[in-house]
């Protein structure tokens, strides 16, 4: 009497145990790679703006070879980088990523220095 037999069914799917098992190994891998990433990400807004102001250096000394920017045209000093000169020649103004405040160019000597805030960020050691 098959009324009475238990049919043979396959089982399809996971217990919970396997289930529980896989979240936590997938809890303990990502609590070991999100610091990591957050290093990644700050290290590519160091490069980031690091790339920025070698664009605006190279910029820069074009416009003064070209005697579009001048010695004298550096008031105290500092020259805004969104002096009309350089921005024909950059198509988006670039804001700094990894530092608050914005880009300036500055002259001290015959050094080129690219700054955010008062911090010297291209040529790292003031000269290229």
């Amino acid at each position: 009497m098959k009324k009475f037999s238990r049919t043979n069914k396959k089982k399809k799917g996971f217990t919970l145990i396997e289930l529980l098992i896989v979240i936590s190994i997938i809890g303990i891998l990502a609590t070991l790679i999100v610091p990591k990433f957050s290093n990644v990400t700050k290290d590519a807004k160091i490069k980031t703006d690091l790339a920025n102001a070698r664009t605006i250096y190279n910029v820069v000394n074009t416009c003064m070879a070209n005697d579009e920017i001048k010695d004298t045209d550096f008031k105290e000093g500092v020259l805004s980088i969104n002096d009309s000169r350089i921005k024909k020649h950059i198509q988006v103004m670039p804001k700094p990523k990894a530092e608050s405040g914005d880009f300036n160019i500055s002259k001290n000597g015959d050094d080129i220095l690219i700054k955010i805030g008062e911090k010297v960020i291209y040529p790292e050691s003031g000269v290229e």
